[in-house]
């Protein structure tokens, strides 16, 4: 995926510093950001995401299962509305602190990406709404297979992994979403 990217390498849906709201329950354990007070105990039969998806308010979970039966381009949306109310309180103060220090690790993380990955994702952004995701997933295959280099790679590794204990409807978004190390 490193050098140009053309026509079969194009994906749907903004890129790693455009996450929208499901990335919320996603990026906090895998990016080891805090986590709700209810998340944070373990148990044997619950997974990280699991505990992260529970912990959210049942208004925010209500508002991300309706975005998710929308058609893409309300989803995404209404995923970017959900991602706003969270930022500026509407689901708690515990949500609106816990989505801040998200968004300040997502920036520390996005700068510390090496370059041609920054590169790749912002070509992808450019594309076409439609043509995004099939973009950002060879992003994520290339990270995953270490073309960005070991960090990047640990980083998709350690997401993708945690994405596969997130509950059928979070799991469907991201997999479609535009974050290209998740999945």
């Amino acid at each position: 995926m490193t050098g140009t990217m053309n026509g079969t390498w194009r994906l749907t849906r903004g890129a790693v510093g455009g996450l929208v709201t499901v990335v919320l329950v996603t990026a906090a354990v895998s990016l080891a950001g805090p986590l709700p007070q209810a998340a944070q105990a373990s148990t044997s039969t619950s997974t990280a995401c699991e505990r992260a998806w529970d912990a959210l308010p049942d208004a925010m979970q209500d508002d991300i299962r309706s975005a998710l039966r929308l058609r893409p381009r309300p989803q995404h949306r209404a995923m970017l509305a959900i991602r706003h109310t969270a930022l500026h309180g509407g689901y708690g103060e515990q949500v609106q602190a816990w989505a801040e220090t998200l968004q300040q690790r997502r920036a520390e993380t996005w700068k510390s990406f090496p370059d041609q990955l920054k590169a790749d994702v912002r070509a992808a952004v450019s594309l076409p709404f439609r043509a995004q995701r099939r973009a950002m997933t060879a992003i994520r295959y290339a990270a995953l297979h270490g073309a960005y280099g070991s960090d990047v790679q640990q980083l998709a590794e350690k997401r993708q992994a945690f994405l596969a204990g997130c509950p059928d409807a979070v799991t469907t978004y991201i997999d479609s979403a535009s974050d290209p190390l998740a999945g």
